[in-house]
């Protein structure tokens, strides 16, 4: 009983001893993992440019029928290469989705011009942020779809399947058209009302 007595003590003593010292330890260690925390560092428009843009340009192009002077040419991956060309352009595709849902992401940098900048209508790298942060939950949730349609490419690309990444690939584009036409795009014009 004395032993026992004696090994609560030890404990309870040991318990508080570290209670005391958790505050300090706990806030080092949060100001360490903000500090490694990632930092969003390309804009979301460089972003487009560089990662998305591309990306989806090599899965739409891994598809398609052209007709010309000299017949109709079906283009469809043929190799193992090319299968997995256009998988490495879908699985980035799909983790930028993530890299634009990243909070703290600008659309622009200080001084930095989006491409329609400067267009009739076409509203300003600061314009489109106000429209992302007057609606964050639609901005996330434009990219969680690019992300799933991205991944449907993937499984489609697993399967061999070019009916089936053509269907995705108009899929993404629907997930990118979409996006843009809430925050990217000039704003439509009313339609105007029928003269009674």
């Amino acid at each position: 009983m004395i032993w026992r007595t004696a090994s609560a003590i030890t404990l309870c003593a040991a318990l508080l001893a570290g209670c005391g010292q958790k505050p300090a330890e706990t806030k080092t260690a949060a100001n360490a993992a903000s500090a490694n925390a990632p930092k969003p560092l390309a804009s979301i428009h460089e972003l487009m440019l560089s990662v998305v843009d591309e990306s989806a340009d090599v899965i739409w192009n891994s598809v398609a029928t052209i007709s010309d002077a000299t017949g109709v040419h079906e283009h469809r991956p043929q190799t193992d290469a090319e299968w997995a060309k256009v998988r490495h352009a879908a699985i980035a595709l799909s983790e930028s989705a993530n890299l634009l849902a990243m909070e703290g992401r600008v659309v622009s940098h200080p001084g930095q011009k989006i491409d329609s900048e400067g267009q009739p209508g076409a509203p300003t790298g600061a314009i489109i942020q106000k429209r992302i942060d007057g609606d964050r939950a639609s901005f996330v949730a434009y990219a969680a779809g690019l992300q799933a349609a991205s991944m449907d490419a993937v499984a489609a690309i697993d399967r061999k399947d070019v009916a089936a990444l053509e269907k995705v690939g108009g899929e993404i584009d629907e997930a990118c058209e979409a996006c843009h036409e809430q925050f990217w795009y000039p704003p439509t014009e009313p339609a105007a009302k029928p003269k009674a």
